[in-house]
């Protein structure tokens, strides 16, 4: 014979969660937030974040993404507004993308950016986490 337990407990708020596979469903990004975890956990699963933009900002929008060392990571940008922004494709593992916002990349009067974040091929990795940061600030993320 065996006992199972089980036990509620409060989402991290520093993790994503599903669902959050489209734009439509994507996990706010916590205000008081610098960085953001996920995993991609099975073939095919896109994480996607909505990052607000501040109405006064001190500077441009910077990301850094982190894949996990032997998962290839893709990363996706559109505006609020589901205009095409930007799209970085096989990130290697371990490599991490340092994003700037800048002129042809501009996100001026929006309200915010969504991020979307997948394996580079048909790879995936329920284990090891990537981490998202992002910045205001300076010429680097956080």
């Amino acid at each position: 014979p065996y006992a199972l337990f089980a036990e509620a407990v409060a989402l991290d708020p520093s993790w994503e969660s599903e669902p959050n596979a489209l734009a439509t469903t994507a996990n706010p990004w916590p205000e008081n937030r610098d960085e953001m975890s996920g995993v991609i956990g099975w073939r095919g699963d896109v994480d996607w974040f909505f990052i607000p933009l501040p109405a006064q900002r001190e500077g441009p929008l910077h990301l850094l993404l982190a894949p996990p060392q032997g998962l290839s990571l893709a990363m996706g940008l559109e505006r609020e507004d589901g205009t095409f922004l930007d799209v970085v494709r096989d990130l290697p593992p371990g490599v991490a993308l340092d994003w700037t916002e800048t002129m042809n990349h501009s996100l001026a009067n929006q309200v915010g950016v969504r991020v979307s974040i997948k394996a580079a091929g048909r790879a995936y990795d329920p284990v090891h986490r990537y981490s998202l940061k992002r910045s205001f600030r300076g010429k680097k993320s956080v």
